[in-house]
Parts: C-alpha cells; structure tokens; sequence
C-alpha cells in the first residue's frame, strides 16, 4: 500500500512567512518616515541659513530690516512638516528687537509628523550650537522656540514703519 505524501505547507509555516513579511515592511516604512523627516529638518535648518545670511546682509549695510515672512521667498520658508515663520524677538532692551526664525507645532493640531519635525529641529540646532535660541513651550503635546538670526540686527518698529507708509 502507498501512502500519499503531503507537499504542501502547514499553517505555522504559512503565518510564520506572513509574520516575517510584516516585520520587514514594518522597518522599512520606519526606516523611510524617519529619513522624510530627517529630510524635513534638512529643508528647515536650510531655511534657517538662507534667512540668516539674507540679515547678515542687511546688517552690513546698518538699516533696520523688515522683520516679518517677507524677509525670504515664501518657497523658502514653505515646509511640508514644520511651520516657519520669521518674527521680531527681543534681544536685550538696549539693543531692541532682532529678527528670528519662529518655529511652532502642536501635535492634536498639526498631527505627529509636524510635531516631531519641530522637536527633530530644535534638538539639531541644540546640539550644533550654531544658533542662540529661544524656547517658549516644550511639552509632551506643543513646542515653540525662536532662532535668533542675528544679535545685532534691528528690525525695523512696526509703528514706525507703519505710520511712515501713509
């Protein structure tokens, strides 16, 4: 009498390739939201020189500059994850206030990827010591911090500025 041999496989090694599949997509697509993001800040810290070099430009020629979004392209400060924006922060009440790079996210709001890019930003420049900054909020759910672009710039007064236009 023969037997019939079975040539197929079992359930447990049927899960068990379907498992090992899974895990590797699973590190795979950390491994590509990770590198997005590191791609993020990459893009962030790049707008961050632009704008730095742009106010090192107009300190040298010692007028007050414009200390709002218009100081760069908007493509410049446009981020697919992180909000930037360009504001005035007050350096010391002597010198007045200089221009800075804002950065803000809050993770119910903006969702988890814009969050962690703010935070993957300010631990980047934290750890270069290229930049004086200024952190506002740094908790578990928001953050806000601003990058000084210059010590010595002056923006221009807002009033001033605004009453000199009419």
């Amino acid at each position: 009498m023969l037997m019939k041999k079975n040539s197929g496989l079992i359930l447990s090694e049927i899960m068990t390739a379907l498992l090992a599949v899974i895990g590797i997509i699973g590190v795979a697509f950390g491994l590509y939201v990770s590198h997005e993001r590191d791609n993020m800040v990459e893009s962030a810290k790049a707008s961050i020189a632009a704008a730095k070099a742009r106010v090192d430009g107009a300190v040298e020629g010692s007028t007050p500059i414009h200390c709002d979004d218009s100081l760069l392209e908007a493509d410049t400060l446009s981020n697919l994850f992180s909000s930037l924006s360009i504001t005035r922060t007050l350096i010391t009440p002597e010198l007045g206030y200089g221009p800075s790079m804002f950065v803000s996210s809050n993770k119910e709001a903006d969702g988890n990827d814009t969050f962690v890019t703010a935070e993957r930003l300010l631990r980047a420049i934290e750890k270069k010591d290229e930049y004086e900054f200024r952190i506002s909020k740094d908790d578990d759910d928001e953050i806000e911090y601003r990058v000084l672009l210059s010590e010595f710039a002056v923006c221009e007064d807002t009033l001033e500025a605004s009453a000199a236009s009419y």
